[in-house]
């Protein structure tokens, strides 16, 4: 079976105190079926957050998180 996973304008923000905190900022790609990748970046940078994200554990405050063509992000 192929997999696909398109991210499209992926926005995650929360809330600390009376101020937000802007994490993931309008993050765009595709993976295929087959493909390696590598998620690299500093200490805070939020890739944990986009890993959960497309591991559907959490959701993303804006954008889309595409699996075989279906929207899973309003899941």
């Amino acid at each position: 079976m192929s997999m696909k996973i398109k991210i499209n304008n992926l926005h995650k923000v929360f809330q600390k105190g009376d101020s937000t905190v802007d994490v993931l900022k309008g993050v765009n790609f595709d993976i295929d079926s087959g493909e390696t990748v590598a998620i690299t970046g500093p200490s805070g940078s939020g890739k944990t957050t986009l890993l959960q994200i497309i591991g559907l554990l959490d959701s993303p405050s804006d954008g889309s998180v595409n699996i075989n063509d279906e929207d899973e992000s309003k899941s």
